[in-house]
């Protein structure tokens, strides 16, 4: 585990309800999950981090689960954080090709230990399910950004993400 500078450390003041999508608009190529999670745990450290990095071949733990990682403001305290190799001006191919379909691979199965430790369905929540506060289930920082908006400006995984492929990925790993 790469453990990232910036966080709030648990315990949490309520339940995991959300599990947040990120692009790390980083390029894709090999061990950018491991560069980015280094990253979130240097001397030049962002003000935001992660629970997992995620690239083609890895999944880097950089913040436990009890812990609120900085992902999404307004989806902290009760949301688990993956950021994914790839840019949010991504185009749906894009996404779809040989090396982004083992980052969603890696991420699904992230995501899928989580639905199942955490109850949490294998659902894509709407801003308005996430601004609820209640509903359980899977979003974007973009979602985050829409449910929130005077909290951040995100539009990541951006609008190519396959969302009903990646969903579909997750519900076949819980079966």
């Amino acid at each position: 585990m790469t453990t990232a500078k910036n966080y709030t450390k648990g315990p949490r003041k309520g339940p995991i309800r959300l599990i947040v999508i990120h692009s790390m608009e980083s390029q894709e190529k090999p061990k950018t999950a491991q560069a980015v999670a280094s990253w979130f745990g240097g001397s030049t450290a962002p003000q935001s981090s992660a629970h997992f990095c995620v690239d083609n071949a890895m999944a880097v733990r950089v913040v436990d689960d009890s812990d609120i990682a900085w992902g999404a403001p307004g989806a902290n305290a009760d949301g688990l954080h993956i950021e994914m190799a790839g840019k949010a001006d991504q185009t749906t191919a894009e996404w779809e090709d040989i090396y982004s379909a083992g980052v969603m691979n890696q991420a699904a199965k992230v995501a899928a230990d989580w639905c199942k430790k955490y109850g949490i369905p294998a659902v894509h929540l709407t801003p308005a399910q996430v601004a609820d506060g209640k509903t359980k289930g899977i979003c974007g920082h973009a979602d985050v950004t829409k449910a929130f908006p005077k909290l951040g400006n995100h539009t990541d995984p951006g609008v190519g993400f396959p969302w009903s492929l990646f969903i579909f990925t997750i519900q076949a790993l819980l079966k």
